[in-house]
């Protein structure tokens, strides 16, 4: 006769205990099933496809054009608010832009980066843009020989419309890299005379509606 251990330390409750431990789930002789259940599933997780960064457009100068009157309610503003005499010659700027063909702003920039705006350069030259011939100083820029200063702004122009040949490289690809290259081609300067021309190009982008 068999005695059940537990019949004897439970008594009856032992049947009940016997039916629980019977319930319990029997754990795995297969070593490689073991490690199965233990192993949870890893999860993927998808990689986000990354957004593209749109590529800014190079700034180009607008030329060729016949009509460069929008520019003019914006450089009167911009002028008047950087108290410069510019101010005044603004109609021969776009009278000049017009029959060259040329982006007034060519001109606006070089004024800026050679005479802040024709408030520093010597009056008696009509030259406020470093245009220099045959030396320096006062006697290169009245070697131009600008006989005012609507004089000098068509002949300044002139040499990026009708006079194209002067500057091919700015013609082929009208940008301020090319405007520093063409016009002021001294290395020394080139840093500089970018961040002027720039800074005069965002002065006027935001008068608007350019």
């Amino acid at each position: 006769m068999s005695v059940n251990i537990l019949d004897i330390i439970l008594g009856g409750a032992g049947q009940g205990v016997k039916k629980v431990i019977g319930a319990l789930p029997q754990e795995s002789s297969n070593p490689e099933a073991m490690i199965r259940q233990a192993t949870p599933t890893p999860t993927t997780t998808p990689t986000p496809t990354p957004t593209a960064v749109p590529t800014p457009t190079p700034f180009q100068f607008q030329m060729g054009e016949s009509d460069y009157s929008r520019f003019q309610p914006q450089m009167e503003k911009y002028y008047t608010e950087q108290n410069s005499p510019a101010l005044a010659y603004v109609p021969d700027m776009i009278k000049a832009a017009n029959t060259h063909g040329v982006d007034p702003r060519v001109l606006g920039g070089i004024m800026f980066s050679e005479s802040s705006n024709m408030k520093n350069y010597p009056p008696e030259t009509f030259n406020p843009v470093g245009y220099l011939v045959n030396g320096g100083g006062v006697e290169g820029l009245q070697n131009a020989g600008f006989t005012s200063i609507p004089h000098m702004i068509d002949r300044v122009t002139s040499r990026f419309g009708s006079e194209r040949n002067k500057y091919p490289n700015f013609t082929e690809n009208p940008n301020v890299d090319t405007l520093q290259s063409s016009y002021n081609a001294n290395p020394s300067e080139r840093e500089q005379y970018l961040i002027k021309v720039k800074a005069y190009l965002d002065s006027l982008e935001k008068q608007g509606g350019l």
